[in-house]
């Protein structure tokens, strides 16, 4: 008779947990809606979005973590702008650390992020049955 191994079943278990992780955080669904439409500005910025990590907190096109705002469409609201978005960046806040960015980072970031905001809304045109979509 065979006995229950959990260390074996959790090894079991952990591989495909692992490959979700390795996947969910290496490619984002923003690769295929703004891959090739980003300016020089907001591909240092989607350099940097990964670079300091901001998607364990943060979400775009409802990928990433939960601790911080979903991104996506943030900068097209209005009263909110790039520079909204730096000075948040630059500053910090009580749930967002001050992250040591320099002006120019945080500008490319804000830039990376109002390109994604506006291929998103391109998306939602593009797709009717989407339009209504968070």
């Amino acid at each position: 008779m065979t006995r229950f191994s959990f260390k074996r079943w959790s090894l079991f278990l952990l591989l495909p947990y692992g490959l979700y992780c390795s996947l969910l955080y290496s490619r984002s669904l923003d690769d295929e809606a703004v891959a090739g439409e980003l300016s020089q500005a907001g591909r240092r910025g989607r350099m940097l979005w990964a670079e300091y990590n901001c998607q364990s907190c943060h979400q775009l096109f409802k990928l990433g973590g939960y601790l911080g705002p979903e991104l996506t469409h943030t900068l097209l609201e209005p009263g909110k702008s790039e520079a909204y978005a730096m000075a948040f960046m630059l500053t910090g806040t009580a749930n967002m650390p001050t992250l040591g960015l320099s002006k120019q980072e945080a500008f490319d970031i804000a830039r990376y992020l109002t390109e994604v905001a506006q291929s998103a809304a391109a998306l939602r045109k593009q797709n009717p049955p989407y339009a209504n979509a968070p």
